[in-house]
């Protein structure tokens, strides 16, 4: 088979993302990723299609690993290798201004710019112009995706101008008499509705999502760009008895470092 480590990679990916029992699927992966919702099915046979090296980028971004994971086994599995040339790739700095406890809450604080560091990061052409800052992961409540030590990117939903979709990874910050706390989840909608936020943990302690109340106005009509999906309302209650929560950033891709 042509592509038979770049599939591998790939199918090691879905079945991360997924569940024990049901991995992701590659059609929703490929949806997630703003792909052709066969782009990985072309890839086998009988088709054996060249992948797009952009595709392979947006499909790294949203199965939580570098480009270069996917690429570089597409161009070691091509006969033609100048079918998947990287080609020339822009890069930028992004600042690292906090941490944030992936899957379990803790203080939101920004450090002081004094403390920030910078990362290079390859540019990313979906959000131009759009104001990006990196936050440090801690412990491994979101290990299926974002191991100790990896660095994530996020833009606000506010600068986005809209509200989040399933399948997107995201910031939440809830306000309690301590101050604000801020954590990672990915944001669901299930089979009946609910809006929920998955870790995304091999730790069993790390394995129930929070229960939201559904937004108050449908997420493609939403005109507000400062509406994010929110707890705040008295009578709001969800199964993680949690209140006051908003959906603040998106994480728009990660950087995770070798040791």
């Amino acid at each position: 088979m042509k592509y038979e480590l770049l599939l591998s990679r790939i199918d090691e990916r879905l079945r991360a993302m997924g569940t024990p029992t049901r991995p992701l699927s590659e059609r929703k992966a490929c949806l997630m990723a703003g792909v052709g919702e066969n782009t990985i099915r072309h890839m086998k046979p009988p088709r054996e299609h060249a992948p797009k090296p952009e595709n392979l980028k947006r499909l790294a971004d949203v199965l939580g690993v570098p480009p270069a994971y996917f690429l570089e086994a597409a161009v070691s599995d091509s006969p033609a290798p100048a079918e998947v040339s990287l080609g020339p790739v822009t890069m930028e700095p992004v600042q690292v201004r906090s941490h944030v406890q992936a899957g379990v809450w803790r203080e939101a604080m920004e450090w002081q710019s004094e403390e920030w560091f910078p990362i290079t990061v390859p540019a990313d052409p979906r959000y131009p112009g759009i104001p990006k800052y990196g936050l440090l992961v801690r412990g491994d409540s979101m290990d299926k995706v974002y191991p100790n030590g990896s660095m994530v990117v996020v833009i606000r939903y506010t600068d986005l101008g809209r509200l989040p979709r399933p399948g997107e990874r995201v910031v939440v910050q809830r306000r309690g008499a301590a101050g604000f706390e801020a954590t990672l989840k990915e944001y669901q909608v299930d089979e009946r509705g609910r809006h929920l936020l998955w870790p995304r943990s091999s730790h069993p302690a790390f394995q129930d999502p929070i229960i939201l109340p559904a937004p108050s106005v449908a997420m493609d009509d939403a005109e507000d760009v400062d509406q994010t999906i929110d707890c705040s309302e008295e009578d709001y209650s969800h199964a993680s008895g949690e209140a006051d929560l908003a959906i603040t950033a998106l994480v728009v891709g990660s950087y995770r470092p070798e040791y």
